[in-house]
């Protein structure tokens, strides 16, 4: 158990051939590109954030009457499949929750946004919240987010776009950054910016 801890701590989800997920394309899609093709180890926070997920979700069952790690798979013109998982669904309510160290620059990240517009559309519901948890305090902020359809459908032409970028080793146009110091914590920025001279527009 012990020589295994690291293994089962850090492991990814994993991925098959022609499969994109929706982490893929609710952020960058170069980042994204670059991640499916060079990944990296995880981030100790993104491991903590997956326990207190876990830990979260254990609590509710007990209180709430209520579906938790819903999958759904959407099949892509191009014979690719977009897959994802919400963290709760009630009703026709669909709930994410993001633990976060910083609730307010949280609230800036379009990614987490995005996500949830995608589930919405996957699950056919019209409303869900994006529940934002300050790992260290607990204090707690819940946003409402109304389906979209348009914004839906360009993610979908997203993921198309990036497995057609996969199929041919071309990476996605630049899009970034979307919101305040997207580039700066990209741990694919050098890479992404090998080719440019303008860098220091970026970051």
């Amino acid at each position: 158990m012990i020589d295994r801890l690291d293994e089962i701590l850090f492991e990814r989800q994993k991925r098959n051939e022609k499969e994109i997920f929706v982490a893929d394309i609710t952020k960058c899609l170069r980042k994204a590109y670059y991640s499916i093709l060079y990944p990296k180890p995880q981030r100790p926070q993104t491991v903590i954030g997956k326990m207190l997920h876990f830990s979260l979700e254990k609590m509710l069952e007990n209180h709430i009457k209520a579906l938790f790690e819903v999958s759904f798979v959407l099949r892509l013109n191009n014979g690719w499949l977009l897959k994802g998982r919400c963290d709760m669904m009630q009703d026709d309510e669909i709930y994410e929750f993001k633990f976060v160290r910083n609730i307010k620059r949280a609230r800036e990240n379009i990614s987490y946004y995005l996500q949830l517009q995608l589930y919405l559309h996957a699950f056919k519901a019209k409303k869900g919240y994006l529940v934002f948890i300050n790992r260290e305090t607990l204090d707690f902020e819940a946003i409402e987010v109304i389906l979209d359809a348009c914004i839906a459908e360009k993610l979908i032409e997203d993921a198309e776009y990036l497995a057609k970028c996969l199929e041919n080793k071309t990476a996605p146009e630049r899009q970034s950054p979307r919101y305040n110091k997207e580039c700066e914590f990209c741990e694919y920025c050098d890479m992404c910016f090998s080719d440019y001279c303008d860098i220091c527009l970026y970051i």
